[in-house]
Order: C-alpha cells, then sequence, then structure tokens
C-alpha cells in the first residue's frame, strides 16, 4: 500500500500542478513567474526534482524552502528522487548509471565534497559518504509521500495499478509505470 494524504482544498484557490523538474532550477523559477505563482495557489511538484539537470540539489532546497514557506505546497517523491536506493541496497548498476548520467544528484553529492567515484572501493563506503553528509536531503526525499487525494484528483507520479482500491498500488507501480495514459483504466 503507497502512502497517500488526502487535502481539502479550498476551491476558490487556483491550483497549479507540475511533474519532472529534473534538476532545472531555471525553468522551474521561470515556469512559477510565468504562470504568477503566489503562496495562495496550491502547487503541487509532482515527483522528479532530480536528475537530468545540472542543479539537483539546488532545485531540493529550492523546493523544501518553498514547503516550509507556504502550507499550500505539496510535493510528491518521484523514481528519479529515489536513485539513492541503489547505492544503500547494494546495487552494482548504480556505478554504470552515475558513470553515463553526469547530471545526476549522486554525482553533484560526490562533486560538493570535491569526491569522485574513484574515492571509494564498494558500495559500502559510497554509502557511508552519502549518509554523512547528505542524510537531511536524502530523509526529507524519502519523507515525501507518494499521492495526493483530493476531492477531485489524485496526484501521483507515475500511474496506477487497475485495482478495486487505487491505494493498493505498489510503489514500483506509483514511481515507474510506463505509458500509463495508455493503460486503459
Amino acid at each position: 500500500m503507497i502512502e497517500s494524504r488526502k487535502l481539502q482544498l479550498d476551491k476558490t484557490k487556483r491550483a497549479i500542478v507540475i511533474s519532472d523538474i529534473h534538476a532545472n532550477l531555471k525553468l522551474l523559477k521561470n515556469l512559477l513567474q510565468k504562470v504568477d505563482y503566489t503562496n495562495e495557489d496550491y502547487l503541487f511538484i509532482n515527483g522528479d526534482l532530480c536528475e537530468k539537470g545540472p542543479n539537483s540539489l539546488e532545485v531540493v532546497q529550492f523546493v523544501r524552502d518553498l514547503s516550509e514557506c507556504s502550507s499550500n505546497v505539496y510535493v510528491t517523491k518521484g523514481n528519479c528522487d529515489v536513485v539513492h536506493r541503489y547505492v544503500f541496497h547494494g546495487s552494482e548498476g548504480i556505478i554504470a548509471y552515475m558513470n553515463r548520467q553526469k547530471h545526476s544528484i549522486l554525482n553533484e553529492m560526490l562533486a560538493k565534497h570535491r569526491k569522485t567515484l574513484d574515492d571509494f572501493t564498494n558500495l559500502e563506503e559510497l554509502s557511508y559518504y552519502y549518509r554523512q553528509y547528505f542524510q537531511e536531503e536524502i530523509d526529507w526525499l524519502e519523507s515525501l509521500p507518494i499521492a495526493y487525494e483530493t476531492d477531485d484528483f489524485i496526484i501521483i507520479h507515475a500511474g496506477l495499478e487497475n485495482k478495486e482500491s487505487w491505494r493498493e498500488t505498489s510503489e514500483e507501480t506509483a514511481l515507474y509505470k510506463q505509458e500509463f495514459y495508455y493503460q486503459g483504466h
């Protein structure tokens, strides 16, 4: 069962939903400006704050600050927000991913303290490093719910399983479902 949070929204306020920022802080700020976002609006950021762009750590901090300054900001986690799990679970494939994906929060975390993958002999050492220096960011990302439910919407990053109760959806489906639109729900 996935973690979802039920919300009662004031229907006289705007609800802005954005997703897949992918570490592009400039784009996020421009988007918020373009839609004339204010603290009076409901702002839903639907996962994938991180990866692919150059500013994962800055986007995480910016969104954390937004959510701390306004009780109307709601953030869900996406699959790109939990790549650290591969390190913590000892998945060797994460090394190849990090070598391919230069714009990764994992590589940004290394660069922040002038480290590279070559400075670590195994995933256990790498895991220790991330926990030592970035536990706060990791804890915040992990604290994000998978979904928000309002009277009118379910806001979830990737998709739902076709089950009697959508809350029974697995986290893997909720974060990684491909081509949800074509699933016939």
